[in-house]
């Protein structure tokens, strides 16, 4: 399930998902917790278990400490991961011992991170890297949007529509993603697009 993509953009961040999420096994329905949310300053698109996007949406802010004095690399590659795994720890979701051979529901979970205009991405492990592109997506429809961006980063078209076919190509090509769409804007959050905001 789920399609998330994040794009850099004249210092800039903008991240985008969709609204699908399973019931039982083949059943697909929308989700108005939105896959992509902020937490503090920090955007975070979410493909995965929509457990884990609540429990980062609602609580990972007191596990985040201060930036102040830190370079964003170094606090999105141990200070944000130090904190989500805390958070999922504090509610009884700590991953299985990967050697006993269980997999568990974070271990299919990834985040796309948008920090003071640049994009990050971590993965099951943790392991946070940073795209030499300038974009990024996870999820089933990940490579789908990787390759709908490639294709046209050339365009002189703006990083909202960008991101808007990139979803609409994972909705087309993949099961399981499916609008209404989510996209969040790094520095302007009045630019926002969020079907869910109440």
């Amino acid at each position: 399930m789920t399609t998330i993509v994040g794009i850099e953009h004249e210092g800039n961040v903008w991240i985008g998902g969709d609204s699908a999420v399973t019931a039982g096994k083949q059943i697909i329905i929308n989700c108005s917790n939105s896959k992509v949310f902020r937490v503090r300053d920090i955007i975070f698109g979410h493909a995965g278990t929509a457990r884990m996007a609540t429990i980062l949406r609602h609580c990972l802010a007191a596990n985040l400490p201060s930036q102040e004095g830190l370079p964003d690399d170094y606090y999105a590659s141990v200070e944000i991961p130090k904190a989500v795994h805390g958070t999922v720890a504090e509610q009884g979701y700590e991953p299985n011992d990967p050697d006993d051979g269980a997999r568990t529901w974070f271990c299919r979970s990834e985040l796309l991170i948008g920090l003071h205009g640049k994009l990050y991405a971590m993965a099951c492990d943790y392991n946070v890297k940073r795209s030499a592109w300038g974009y990024d997506a996870v999820g089933t429809g990940g490579e789908v949007a990787i390759g709908y961006l490639f294709g046209n980063q050339h365009a002189e078209a703006h990083p909202q529509d960008r991101i808007h076919g990139a979803l609409l190509a994972g909705e087309k090509f993949t099961h399981g993603t499916r609008g209404p769409f989510t996209i969040l804007c790094g520095n302007n959050p009045e630019l926002d697009v969020n079907p869910w905001a109440q």
